[in-house]
């Protein structure tokens, strides 16, 4: 899995990620930050992660479409391309 676009919330607790799963395969998931002060890491919170999509456009908008505060916040949103993957491993 690659993490190709991302989406953090103004308050910086919760984010969405956009993946590719594989060739012409891709998808999206949820994540919060933890809010235990040692682990200070990101959990996958949503139910998205075996989602499926046939383009990076089409797994955007589903991601638009379910994730609540993502919908909430509009198509002024914008998901920043990802140039290091580690960040993410």
């Amino acid at each position: 899995m690659s993490v190709l676009r991302a989406f953090t919330h103004p308050d910086g607790k919760r984010r969405v990620l956009l993946v590719e799963h594989g060739p012409g395969r891709f998808g999206f998931d949820e994540e919060r930050l933890s809010d235990v002060p040692e682990e200070q890491c990101w959990i996958p919170f949503g139910r998205y992660a075996f989602n499926i999509c046939d383009s990076l456009e089409t797994a955007e908008r589903e991601a638009r479409g379910r994730v609540e505060w993502l919908s909430e916040l509009g198509e002024d949103a914008e998901f920043t391309d990802i140039a290091d993957e580690s960040l993410f491993q």
